[in-house]
């Protein structure tokens, strides 16, 4: 960590490798996946396009198609005030019910491109924790926020890093201060086999 002065004192930043390389690794981490095992990872366009269709079948009084029944059984869209539309789980409600409101703690889903600040909020906010913190605070919160991101953010901090791999230091030799020259003498034994 070090620290950064600002106009209104000192503030302290991690010195965490960044957001590009967090999203470098995941697209990396993505493309050797098989299509059926990234379905929990939205891109922004995907995000989007879920956001704009769910809404569009949230809307329809009737003709829905059994595509915009799955919209609905999977999502909703939610609006808090100062803030854009956000994607939610649609799990919990039942047919032909509006999206829950904002005060029932909505499970969100999370594009790829705001997974690192979302996993980076979550990791200071339990003072760096380890995975099964980081999921059990996620968990509530974030749909798909996968154990296998969370390793991945976590394999990157550089505090976490240093507390997993402490630097160890040799044993150093305490001198002996007598009053007397050669009043007393000090043998280090090492065994050399």
């Amino acid at each position: 960590m070090s620290l950064e002065r600002a106009e209104g004192g000192e503030r302290e930043t991690s010195a965490f490798l960044g957001p590009e390389v967090f999203e470098e690794k995941l697209a990396a981490l993505l493309a050797s996946k098989k299509k059926l095992d990234t379905s929990f990872y939205i891109t922004r366009a995907k995000y989007d396009e879920f956001l704009r269709d769910t809404k569009a079948a949230e809307e329809k009084e009737s003709g829905l198609t059994s595509l915009d029944g799955h919209r609905l059984d999977r999502f909703a869209v939610v609006k808090f005030p100062g803030q854009p539309e956000k994607l939610v789980d649609g799990t919990k409600r039942k047919k032909g019910q509006p999206p829950p409101p904002p005060q029932a703690k909505p499970i969100f889903f999370v594009a790829v491109d705001e997974l690192h600040d979302v996993l980076r909020q979550a990791h200071n906010n339990i003072g760096h924790g380890g995975k099964h913190r980081m999921v059990a605070e996620l968990k509530g919160k974030y749909k798909n926020a996968t154990e296998e991101v969370i390793l991945l953010y976590l394999s990157l901090c550089p505090t976490c890093i240093t507390k997993r791999n402490p630097v160890r230091r040799g044993n150093t030799v305490c001198p002996m201060v007598f009053l007397q020259m050669n009043g007393r003498m000090q043998v280090d034994l090492v065994d050399m086999q």
